[in-house]
């Protein structure tokens, strides 16, 4: 149990912790992608058609960028 409790406090230390410039910008890009995805599906929610592929694309820039926001927030300085 103490193993669980000091995992979550590392990782919300990480979280917090000061973010490095590389992945400050990593972090935009994969927003920026995240919301390009969502552009390009909000339609679709909307029960307008759309091709396939079309939302194929925009569902893995969705996942692109929804890991690269996770990692980059899990890096640190000095690591």
């Amino acid at each position: 149990m103490t193993d669980m409790k000091q995992f979550i406090n590392e990782t919300k230390e990480r979280l917090t912790s000061p973010t490095p410039r590389f992945f400050k910008k990593i972090k935009i890009v994969g927003k920026v992608l995240i919301a390009g995805a969502g552009a390009i599906l909000a339609p679709s929610v909307a029960n307008v058609q759309m091709p396939g592929m079309l939302q194929e694309v925009a569902k893995a820039l969705f996942i692109a960028g929804s890991v690269m926001v996770a990692v980059a927030s899990a890096a640190v300085e000095g690591e």
